[in-house]
């Protein structure tokens, strides 16, 4: 189930989930300019997947190791993404997500 944050208004703000292995829609706010994802486990992360599909069968992805995180600053105008996938590289991972401005 996707992580909808599009209604945030106050910065920074702070989110967290428990995610697995299947990739998590996480949607940003049309006013944020950076986003910082971090979890407890290992995670691998995207911008080109179908949520819900297994993040082992897709190819193109980064990682972040356990217990950091990685910041995102996002493009403006058309080459803004307003999406991020997210899975854990196993178990249920608690994630965390700081959305600023």
């Amino acid at each position: 189930m996707a992580e909808d944050y599009r209604n945030v208004r106050a910065y920074p703000s702070f989110k967290n989930f428990t995610g697995s292995t299947n990739w998590t829609e996480i949607l940003l706010p049309s006013n944020c300019s950076r986003v910082q994802i971090g979890s407890t486990g290992a995670l691998y992360i995207t911008n080109d997947a179908t949520e819900g599909e297994a993040a082992a069968d897709s190819t193109n992805k980064g990682f972040i190791v356990a217990s950091n995180y990685l910041e995102f600053k996002l493009g403006k105008g058309s080459t803004r993404d307003s999406v991020i996938y997210v899975a854990g590289q196993s178990g249920t991972p608690d994630i965390s997500v700081i959305i600023e401005e």
